[in-house]
């Protein structure tokens, strides 16, 4: 949509352009969060029997 378009839309058909963008863009927002959620998880499962050596923490070889 270039300007000329957005000037010539109403107030209604300017509010729901914008609540439309705003439905998507929570959307990705929600989308990034999970996948975030459970990249994290995948990470911490896997890494978890990994020694952290020199922390105090190290079970095992270091």
């Amino acid at each position: 949509m270039d300007a000329d378009e957005y000037a010539r839309m109403t107030e209604e058909e300017r509010a729901e352009f914008a609540r439309d963008r705003h439905v998507v863009a929570l959307a990705v927002t929600a989308a990034v969060t999970v996948v975030m959620f459970l990249v994290m998880l995948v990470l911490i499962d896997h890494y978890s029997d990994t020694p952290m050596c020199g922390t105090g923490q190290d079970h095992g070889p270091c």
